[in-house]
């Protein structure tokens, strides 16, 4: 994984995440009772729904939650 400040990294296997399921077009996606859309003015907000945790690659794509990864997470 490159990191922001330009280093790169290994990730374990193991990370949690989310499970991924096919999708309609072939490819895979986050099964939707995960999150919902609210499409807005300004664009689309993404809520994440109570239930399961978010995994450490969703934590690692947002900042709004602000969720804290200590490093032996990734």
């Amino acid at each position: 994984m490159a990191f922001a400040d330009g280093s790169v990294k290994f990730i374990k296997d193991t990370v949690n995440s989310w499970p991924l399921v096919p999708n309609e077009q072939g490819g895979v996606m986050v099964p939707s009772s995960y999150y919902t859309l609210n499409f807005t003015s300004t664009g689309i907000v993404v809520t994440f729904n109570p239930g399961p945790p978010v995994g450490v690659w969703q934590a690692l794509a947002t900042k709004a939650g602000g969720e804290i990864i200590s490093a032996d997470q990734y």
